[in-house]
């Protein structure tokens, strides 16, 4: 037969009680538990908002930056139309008075032009031209008496037989370079200088 010794095992109450976990403890840890868990939902709420505030920002911003955007190419556009519109007067008036030198400038060479052909002109042609022009203002067909001083028609005695129907009228006092035509309708007089100034005239 086994005979068997009986041993006592004595423990440390205080031991003990620091390796079990007291109600307390389990309590305050599921506390702390569901204080987290609030937490991390609480914060997970706060980003999910501030997301939200952040996208509201971002498209306020980018409407703000479309607007004022907008509102910079308006008045760039404004701008540079006014610009255009300034440097396009410029340049027409710029124009303008360049056509207006090149034309005075022009017309001044004509005129002298002229006046130099008109000074290498004969002056028994003077008169013919002077004759020409004064017979094509008046009606060859009616009675008229030409005023012509002498020394002129014994010059060019062939003007008289242009029209033979007028009456030719030597005067002293008639200027050599001119010519009168007296009809019904009155007279016409017409010197070599008129008619120079009259060609000159359809120059401007």
């Amino acid at each position: 037969m086994i005979d068997l010794r009986e041993i006592r095992i004595e423990f440390e109450v205080n031991l003990i009680e620091d390796v079990l976990i007291k109600s307390e403890t389990l309590t305050e840890q599921d506390s702390a538990k569901s204080l987290f868990e609030q937490t991390e939902e609480y914060c997970q709420q706060q980003i999910k908002e501030n997301e939200i505030i952040i996208a509201e920002k971002t498209r306020e911003f980018e409407c703000d930056l479309k607007l004022q955007m907008k509102n910079s190419l308006s008045k760039l556009e404004s701008d540079f139309l006014s610009k255009t519109e300034e440097f396009f007067s410029l340049l027409e008036s710029s124009r303008l008075d360049e056509e207006e030198t090149i034309t005075r400038r022009a017309k001044s060479f004509m005129h002298s032009l002229f006046n130099a052909m008109f000074d290498a002109v004969p002056d028994d042609e003077k008169i013919n031209a002077v004759f020409r022009q004064l017979s094509r203002s008046a009606d060859k067909h009616e009675a008229a008496t030409l005023f012509i001083h002498p020394d002129t028609l014994n010059r060019i005695p062939e003007l008289t037989l242009a029209v033979s129907h007028w009456d030719i009228s030597p005067t002293e006092n008639q200027p050599q370079d001119e010519l009168m035509l007296r009809t019904a309708k009155g007279e016409f007089s017409l010197s070599w200088r008129g008619y120079q100034h009259y060609i000159l005239s359809r120059l401007n």
